[in-house]
């Protein structure tokens, strides 16, 4: 057999195999998944269980006081969204909220943002901010 035959026997064999040639995943592109975004209100779960039959106003009444108090911030936070479904932060959702709630000069309106990913009633936060209010559109002047 000539040199060139076993190389290409030799090549053949290793391809068959799968040990030489493009990985494995190389036709697959890997996919990424895209953080969802959610928006609602910051909410604790000593608050969201003891109110539960009135979460609809729950949101929007919440004040700092309550998000401060030592029961409140040991039970974790979620966010309350417009449908009335709690979605329970991770540890560090809920650690990344008890920043924003001590560094807050405000009384209310805790209608925030998170980007993460939902695993059954919880949501692991990767960001969490203020929810900027809309602008108000102003009126054309001719």
């Amino acid at each position: 057999m000539s040199r060139f035959a076993r190389f290409a026997c030799f090549i053949f064999f290793y391809s068959a195999c799968g040990a030489v040639g493009p990985p494995a995943d190389s036709s697959k592109k890997a996919t990424v998944e895209k953080p969802e975004i959610v928006i609602g209100y910051l909410v604790d779960m000593v608050c969201v269980r003891d109110e539960a039959a009135l979460l609809a106003e729950l949101g929007a009444k919440h004040t700092t006081k309550c998000l401060k108090m030592p029961a409140c911030r040991a039970s974790g936070y979620a966010l309350l969204l417009v449908s009335n479904e709690v979605l329970r932060f991770d540890p560090h959702g809920s650690e990344l909220a008890a920043k924003l709630i001590d560094g807050a000069h405000r009384e209310g309106d805790w209608k925030m943002r998170a980007t993460g990913k939902r695993e059954g009633d919880s949501f692991l936060v990767r960001t969490l901010e203020p929810e900027k209010p809309k602008a108000k559109a102003s009126p054309r002047s001719h």
